[in-house]
């Protein structure tokens, strides 16, 4: 086998296009030893031609991961350079102007429905009724219309309505906004909260995790006089891997702070705490339940998953306890 064509082949497979790595460099990564094998000693033993080819697969998958995050890290430093600040304003392919709905043909109520709210104030005004939606008036654009969860399924969204756990911090995060210690927590900060619901490829906001684009679900902006914290939350299961330490969207909260100061850096701001700054966090709401991800993971308490920046579904009062921990920084 040769080791230095089948890198090459994996990069090119993996979209990557930077200069091939010298036989050279690869030996020295294998002989270096910068990574942690765990496997049993006889493993690596060559005593016939058929334990060569398994040493040769073992050296071949050490040497795929250390490129493969050799190169992740380097596209990551590139696309921190090329990100910039800029305001968002109402060109931005990330505002919803308009939806493209798919009905079925014999839905033929349910198309005269849509035709009809088209031009009735209460689509931007409420979510009772038909087509189903959530309204939240901070949220940047209206209607925010709801995935058609039914086992007809009479009409697809595009861009894809809410799912279910969308919906439910969407509704959680109103809910939260009109208490009154709702109210007092953004009046004690001198604080406006905005919502948009962050779109996908080609639209949205998206940042390089773990060799995948990740577009976090929602960007929430927390603003004050001369100082915003702009926070990404991904409402979403939990379930690749045991390990949170390791999982790159979890881990996605120290990420985004290379990404702050690099931003900060460029837009000629202090990375500090004084006005002037744009501060940058991530929040996982696992729709996982606890004890289902405790069983996985071995974390035995939901403030340790919270540490995590992992939230829970179920867990009371999770939104308050996201904007507190945000406005604490």
């Amino acid at each position: 086998m040769d080791i230095s064509d089948a890198i090459r082949r994996r990069k090119s497979i993996r979209g990557f296009t930077t200069e091939p790595v010298a036989r050279e460099t690869l030996r020295a990564i294998l002989e270096t030893g910068c990574y942690q094998l765990l496997c049993p000693p006889e493993m690596l033993e060559a005593r016939s031609f058929a334990d060569v080819s398994r040493v040769e697969q073992i050296a071949l998958m050490i040497l795929r991961k250390y490129v493969e995050r050799y190169t992740t890290r380097a596209h990551r430093r590139w696309e921190q350079d090329q990100m910039v600040y800029r305001p968002l304003d109402g060109s931005d392919e990330n505002l919803v102007a308009a939806y493209e709905a798919r009905v079925k043909r014999s839905a033929t109520e349910f198309v005269k429905t849509l035709r009809d709210m088209l031009e009735d104030p209460a689509l931007y005004e409420r979510d009772d009724g038909l087509p189903l939606r959530v309204h939240f008036d901070r949220h940047l654009y209206l209607p925010l219309l709801l995935e058609d969860a039914s086992d007809e399924q009479v009409v697809k969204y595009s861009p894809p309505g809410l799912n279910p756990g969308e919906r439910h911090f969407v509704e959680q995060l109103r809910a939260y906004v009109k208490t009154e210690e709702g109210q007092a927590l953004l009046e004690e900060h001198d604080r406006e909260l905005f919502l948009l619901r962050n779109q996908s490829r080609g639209r949205g906001v998206g940042f390089l995790v773990d060799n995948e684009r990740f577009f976090p679900d929602f960007i929430l902006w927390l603003i004050a006089s001369g100082r915003q914290d702009i926070v990404f939350i991904d409402p979403h299961g939990l379930t690749i891997g045991s390990n949170l330490d390791t999982n790159p969207k979890v881990q996605f909260f120290k990420t985004i702070k290379e990404y702050e100061r690099r931003l900060n850096e460029q837009a000629g701001r202090e990375n500090t705490a004084r006005t002037g700054t744009v501060h940058l966090h991530s929040y996982v709401i696992s729709q996982t339940r606890f004890e289902d991800l405790r069983k996985q993971t071995g974390i035995s308490s939901q403030p340790e998953f919270n540490r995590l920046h992992v939230y829970f579904r179920e867990q009371p009062g999770y939104v308050e306890s996201v904007m507190r921990d945000v406005l604490a920084g």
